[in-house]
């Protein structure tokens, strides 16, 4: 599927978990292929650059950032449970009463990675910095 297909997709298809990247087999080993992203059971968002990994977010980048933070969990001492599946139900922060916004984590995957990407192309594309006495 094309992602501007992804409008069509039966809301409950986009529930989340917890997402994961991909693996690969290497020398017999499992390593994590982080150009693709298994969202769910479902869905496998692919093509990711190599360069969306080099936008840190303090020490991970911001793929993996998201990735830990989007998925269900559960705080054993409060009880809490923090399923980020409410928040897009409840129109993702849009305005109170706003309708569900069943695409709105694979579409801030999309947007993260064009941060992470054009982040990466400045950064390269500065002159270097010449210090003067």
């Amino acid at each position: 599927m094309s992602w501007a297909e992804r409008a069509g997709l039966d809301p409950s298809r986009l529930r989340v978990e917890k997402m994961r990247y991909a693996t690969t087999r290497e020398d017999g080993t499992k390593v994590d292929d982080k150009s693709a992203i298994v969202y769910n059971e479902h869905i496998t968002i692919s093509g990711i650059p190599e360069q969306a990994q080099d936008y840190l977010v303090g020490s991970c980048s911001a793929l993996d950032w998201l990735l830990d933070r989007y998925q269900i969990k559960f705080d054993k001492a409060s009880g809490i449970v923090n399923d980020p599946n409410d928040w897009m139900d409840e129109g993702a922060g849009v305005e109170p009463g706003a309708p569900a916004q069943p695409l709105n984590l694979l579409d801030l995957i999309a947007r993260v990675t064009t941060v992470s990407v054009r982040t990466h192309q400045i950064v390269h594309d500065l002159s270097p910095l010449t210090i003067r006495d």
